[in-house]
């Protein structure tokens, strides 16, 4: 099939690749009646050629990839400010250690 061979070199599970074919034949096909319907409607012609289908298939492969990039971006901002909350912890725990020793020899002054 031409979607198999087109998507070989996407990260994809098997399952998940066979929905997306499914996915982009459903695609092509309805443009294709609906260019009937809109021929018989309008009497204007809407080609869907093979070449269209091609371009379904590189446009699907093209927004995945630029979805990854900003999955992957996003979810290492949200390690980062993880890491940055972790720290903060640890900061305020420390303070609060050094607090209370200071309230104790501040009590045993008095």
């Amino acid at each position: 099939m031409v979607a198999n061979k087109f998507l070989e070199d996407v990260d994809l599970e098997d399952s998940v690749r066979t929905e997306t074919i499914v996915m982009c034949k459903h695609f092509h096909e309805s443009v294709r009646l609906m260019s009937e319907r809109y021929f018989d409607t309008l009497r204007r012609h809407n080609y869907v050629t093979p070449t269209s289908y091609l371009e379904l298939i590189l446009t699907f492969k093209n927004l995945l990839a630029r979805k990854r990039e900003e999955i992957l971006l996003l979810k290492n901002r949200y390690l980062t400010g993880l890491d940055k909350l972790q720290f903060a912890a640890s900061q305020v725990r420390l303070f609060l250690f050094a607090f209370i020793d200071f309230l104790h020899l501040m009590l045993w002054q008095q």
